[in-house]
């Protein structure tokens, strides 16, 4: 837990340095629009908060971050995922990213990923869209057993 509370105060530190840093150099418009990039980030992780379950909040927000680290934006579209345990288990949606990761053609810097998940009584399939790629869909199946 200390370690994801170090992660987000480097990173609040980050964006607060670079709006600061176009302010210095009067670029005011580009710090808006910095500004609004990062609340826009921080709205779409809003939905992992109001899971009912914080320890599934905390994993798929470290998930999220995570991904950040790859060069993915990950962007939960549910997470309706009353088996998140299962997904935790294999540490996914992670582990499926860093096997995009290591595909040259799978990978671009920075891809937006929306991810949902549906569930039953066999495990958990993730639905990855990535939207920059013409909607190219890819459905990850990980069973209970």
């Amino acid at each position: 837990m200390a370690d994801l509370l170090r992660r987000v105060r480097h990173d609040f530190a980050n964006h607060l340095q670079v709006v600061s840093g176009y302010l210095d150099i009067g670029k005011p418009q580009q710090a808006r629009d910095y500004l609004r990039q990062v609340i826009g980030e921080m709205n779409a992780a809003r939905m992992v908060f109001d899971h009912p379950s914080s320890e599934a909040a905390l994993y798929f927000y470290r998930q999220m971050l995570q991904a950040s680290e790859l060069g993915f934006k990950l962007h939960f579209q549910n997470l309706a995922a009353d088996d998140w345990k299962i997904l935790e288990l294999h540490n996914e949606p992670l582990h499926t990213l860093k096997k995009f990761n290591q595909s040259q053609m799978m990978h671009r810097e920075n891809d937006d990923v929306r991810l949902s998940f549906g569930c039953d009584e066999k495990g958990v399939t993730m639905c990855f869209i990535f939207p920059g790629r013409e909607g190219e869909v890819h459905l990850i199946r990980v069973d209970r057993e």
